[in-house]
């Protein structure tokens, strides 16, 4: 039976953001909240396409260096924890 949820490989904890190459990526998505990266993971697995697939990744890895959201999470207020932690950023 399908469901809406990612699977256990396609979980937050599986992307390979922690061994990325930007220590700001990683250090993003490591303090982002669980709910915000369970929604990255599935925008970037729902695609239907691997060339979709592989820009929303590297959307994903460049908001992640820029301690920003991914485009579909761009609306309304800033979130209190992203404002949190753009305060504790290394360069700000």
């Amino acid at each position: 039976m399908p469901t809406n949820k990612p699977s256990p490989a396609t979980s937050p904890r599986s992307m390979p953001l922690g061994s990325t190459a930007d220590p700001d990526a990683a250090a993003f998505w490591a303090a982002a909240i669980p709910s915000y990266r369970t929604s990255c993971v599935w925008w970037v697995v729902s695609a239907k396409q691997e060339v979709t697939r592989q820009r929303r990744f590297d959307q994903l890895l460049a908001a992640c260096a820029a301690y920003d959201l991914i485009p579909p999470q761009r609306y309304g207020a800033v979130p209190a924890w992203l404002t949190r932690l753009r305060a504790t950023r290394p360069d700000a």
